[in-house]
């Protein structure tokens, strides 16, 4: 099942980018073009499909900016049927080296209740990018919900619409025998839409695939 879904992903990623590719090269970070006007919104919103062996659910994640101000709602992210919203600040640095920090508080509701503080980072350097994305649950409830989420993703931009890269997760979401899952990806983007294949613990005994869509706005 899981070599077949993989598959499946792939093909569709491939399918995605066939015949000339429009799309044009993203200017660089930092500069003016990639700011939206001032006083605009942005965000976007990404549907992940999880496909362990044993199971099969849907992890959507939707975002908003306005300036600085960042707004994210997230749906089986720290646990089953349990939903976040949250609250956070966009810091910038450099330009050649870019960095962006999302400091965020965040409300946990639903299977899982609680608070929790998360950090958002995105470094970049030319076509290589490293993306990381923390938090830790407060469960409201007992000390022994209280939980540690990481995901992470080193990623190359070999073409404006192509990017491939490695990816490490620590979640309570889909528990494995491993600490921390790691996996390896495959993007691809056509205008504001972007399709992601992942392929994780590949090497070991529990491998399990994610596909991911996303609409800009």
């Amino acid at each position: 099942m899981f070599h077949a879904a993989l598959l499946f992903a792939l093909a569709s990623a491939s399918g995605a980018v066939a015949g000339p590719q429009e799309t044009p090269t993203p200017p660089p970070p930092g500069s003016s073009a990639a700011v939206p006007a001032e006083g605009s919104w942005s965000g976007g919103f990404e549907t992940y499909l999880y496909l362990p062996e044993d199971d099969h659910f849907l992890l959507p994640i939707f975002r908003a900016d306005r300036g600085p101000l960042h707004l994210e709602g997230r749906y089986q992210y720290e646990d089953r049927h349990t939903g976040s919203a949250w609250l956070g600040w966009t810091l910038e640095a450099g330009k050649k080296v870019h960095l962006e920090v999302v400091p965020m508080a965040g409300a946990v509701f639903g299977r899982t209740n609680g608070v929790a503080p998360g950090l958002e980072l995105t470094l970049s350097w030319k076509s290589v990018e490293l993306y990381s994305e923390n938090e830790y649950v407060f469960d409201l409830e007992s000390k022994e919900g209280n939980y540690f989420h990481s995901w992470s993703e080193l990623s190359w931009h070999a073409r404006p619409w192509l990017s491939l890269g490695l990816s490490g997760q620590r979640t309570r979401l889909y528990q494995s025998e491993l600490a921390i899952d790691r996996g390896l990806f495959v993007a691809v983007k056509r205008g504001p839409v972007s399709l992601k294949a992942y392929g994780f613990n590949l090497d070991g005994e529990a491998p399990f695939a994610i596909v991911a869509l996303g609409v800009d706005f």
